[in-house]
Order: C-alpha cells, then sequence, then structure tokens
C-alpha cells in the first residue's frame, strides 16, 4: 500500500510538471497574428497532441500551432504586416525560425494564399521537396518573366505526389527545389513544378534509354480544349508521369500533369496561353523527360481576371484588389457578398 502511495504521488508530480511545462511553452511562444474563420477551423496547439474546433472570430496563433480547415476557410492576419489564407481542406504549421528571424509555415495539405508587404522579407513556405521565399537565396535562378512589383501576392497549392502549383499576382517569388533549381516567378505567372523522383537523383536520359515510350496525341489543339493522348511502353518499376511543358522548359516544369498509373489513355485540358508546348514522359525512376512530341496550343486567350480563372481560389479564399492593395477574402454565404478580413 505505501509503494502504491508513493507511485500515485509520483504519477501526479509528473503531471503536475508536465502541466507547468506546457503552460511555460504557451506564454513564452511567439504571438504571429489573429485568425478569421469561416466554417470549421481546427487548431492544434503548440506542446498539445489534441486538436481543438475554433469558433472565435479573432483566435490568436502563436508560434507552433497547427491549422487545419475542414470544410472551412481561415485567414491568418499577421502581426508583422500581411495575411495568410488557407482554403478549404488545407492544413498548415507556423514556425518562428529564432536562428534567423524568419515565419516560416509548413504546408502540409491544400492550398496556402498570401498577400504579404514589400517590406517582408523574413517569411518562407516549407514543402516536402520545395521551399517559397519573397527574395532569392541564390545567385543561380531560373527566370520565369521579368514583370516587377512591390507587395507579394499569389499562392501555392499541393498536388498529389508532393507535386506543386504557384501562382504570382504581384510581386516576386523564388521557389526552391531539392534537386537545386530555383525559380523566380513574378507577377501574372505560375508554374507547376514536380516532386524529385523516387530514386533521388537525376541522371542523362540516353543511360536510361532502353525503355522506348511513344506517344500519341494531337499536333494543334485550341486553348483548354480536353483532348486525349496516349503513350506506349516499358513505364518501369516506379510511377512515372505525363505532363504538358512549354517548349524547352525544365524536366520538372510543367503545366498539366498526369501518372502514368492512371492508365496508358489520358484525358488533359490543354494550357489556357496559347505557344509551342511538348507533351513528355516524365521517368518516375531519374526524373528525366525520356520521350517527347510536339504540341501547339492556338486560338484567343480568354481575357479574364487570373482570379476568376483560378478555380483553387473560388472557393472558400480569395484575393481582390481593393484600391491601391489588395486583400484576402473568406467567401459568405449571404446576400452582403464576401467579407474583407485582412487588415
Amino acid at each position: 500500500m505505501r509503494l502504491s502511495g508513493h507511485v500515485l504521488d509520483l504519477k501526479r508530480s509528473t503531471l503536475l510538471f508536465g502541466m507547468v511545462v506546457f503552460a511555460w511553452s504557451s506564454v513564452f511562444a511567439e504571438p504571429v497574428g489573429y485568425l478569421q474563420i469561416d466554417g470549421r477551423v481546427d487548431v492544434q496547439a503548440s506542446g498539445s497532441a489534441e486538436t481543438a474546433q475554433i469558433s472565435q472570430t479573432e483566435y490568436t496563433v502563436f508560434a507552433g500551432d497547427r491549422i487545419v480547415t475542414r470544410d472551412g476557410s481561415t485567414v491568418l492576419t499577421l502581426d508583422r504586416g500581411g495575411a495568410l489564407g488557407l482554403a478549404p481542406f488545407s492544413e498548415a504549421l507556423v514556425i518562428f525560425d529564432e536562428a534567423n528571424g524568419e515565419l516560416a509555415v509548413e504546408l502540409d495539405h491544400g492550398t496556402l494564399l498570401f498577400s504579404l508587404p514589400s517590406e517582408m522579407n523574413s517569411f518562407r513556405v516549407e514543402l516536402d521537396n520545395f521551399v517559397l521565399r519573397p527574395q532569392p537565396r541564390d545567385p543561380m535562378a531560373l527566370q520565369v518573366n521579368s514583370i516587377r512589383s512591390d507587395d507579394l501576392i499569389g499562392m501555392v497549392r499541393r498536388l498529389d505526389h508532393g507535386h506543386i502549383r504557384v501562382s504570382v499576382t504581384d510581386g516576386e517569388l523564388h521557389v526552391s527545389s531539392s534537386r537545386g533549381s530555383v525559380y523566380r516567378i513574378q507577377a501574372g505567372n505560375d508554374i507547376g513544378l514536380l516532386a524529385p523522383s523516387k530514386a533521388g537523383q537525376r541522371i542523362n536520359t540516353q543511360s536510361s534509354g532502353d525503355r522506348i515510350v511513344s506517344i500519341e496525341a494531337p499536333e494543334q489543339v485550341g486553348t483548354n480544349e480536353q483532348f486525349r493522348i496516349r503513350w506506349d511502353g516499358e513505364s518501369g518499376p516506379a510511377e512515372s508521369y505525363i505532363t504538358i511543358a512549354p517548349e524547352g522548359a525544365d524536366p520538372e516544369e510543367f503545366e498539366r500533369v498526369m501518372s502514368t498509373s492512371e492508365g496508358n489513355t489520358l484525358q488533359f485540358e490543354a494550357p489556357g496561353v496559347e505557344g509551342d508546348y511538348e507533351i513528355r514522359y516524365v521517368d518516375g525512376n531519374t526524373g528525366e523527360v525520356s520521350s517527347f512530341v510536339y504540341l501547339q496550343v492556338v486560338g484567343e486567350r480568354a481575357v479574364v481576371p487570373w482570379i476568376a480563372s483560378n478555380q483553387a481560389l473560388v472557393a472558400g479564399v480569395t484575393i481582390a484588389a481593393a484600391g491601391t492593395g489588395t486583400v484576402l477574402l473568406l467567401d459568405d454565404d449571404d446576400d452582403n457578398g464576401p467579407a474583407s478580413v485582412s487588415p
């Protein structure tokens, strides 16, 4: 009985110590901003194994908190200025890197939108194989275009298999891949990037040229036209991909992508911008283009705002211009239209 009492006292002391440590970590965690919420949003506080459904309209977020949107959406208004939005069915961890003073977001799932002032350079978005920053950390960068702007406004969407899609409406974003490439994405541009191959390396396609893959596809299609392609050949032990990319683009770039596991006949939507493209077979072992055919996209481009054509932003969180600034909006179901939640 006496031993049992000591064990009980020890358990109580351990529990009390754990509660003190958790309270201490919560007090000294760095506050980063507050959430404004539409629908169901859960938050897992730093140091906690449990998640809590948040209903407050202005919930304070601390460094180390994990935010999960279910069928809802949310905007995180940052204390440093600017705002971040999470579309429905997204998950992200907010981190403060004390070593370099950077605010970081680990996007585990879904879509992250950002509207950041030009002076905020200490920010990054981390994914498994990519890091996004407002300014370059590598002088050897691959430039996508050359339009200049001040504030940084855009989005990153995490796709299946670790691929990503990045769009920028204002400013300039730099995306570093674990392959060592750095992409400068500037206003009015968007880019898709393949995750590194399962082999974890890139080799010359000629050294893996034993497999011959043929691609059957039309030579010319209209903008946004639905069409089919067929590929034949050995796909190898790893999953591979059929992509549509601008002619001469890097192997990991794409406008459209589908897995070879979907079958030998695949239906694609043509890019929305006319020009010269390539339909490529990207080897899942090497990450290289082992076969390709040319594709010409013709037709007049529809003159619509970028935001109106981006389905990732239509549901839940959108970006809209307001005078000289830009705000993040949460969609509202009432007749009054969307409500602004940016500072």
